[in-house]
């Protein structure tokens, strides 16, 4: 899945485990992975964060209960 805020492009691979972010103001035709070349743990984790957020809102919940809990 991809998800682009304006600035911050992110991609997640989930069956390879792979991620990819890219600065689009300083690298519009992504050529530096910022997950490969350093990026701040902090700035990482709030791009992650918004990545499974989005994502998370284009989830259904999953098959609806119909036994005890």
């Amino acid at each position: 899945m991809m998800v682009f805020d304006g600035r911050w492009k992110s991609c997640f691979y989930e069956s390879a485990g792979l991620m990819e972010v890219y600065d689009q103001q300083a690298d519009p035709h992504e050529f530096h992975n910022l997950v490969q070349h350093g990026i701040e743990p902090k700035l990482k984790a709030d791009i992650l964060g918004r990545h499974l957020r989005k994502w998370l809102s284009t989830s259904d919940a999953g098959p609806v209960r119909t036994g005890p809990s």
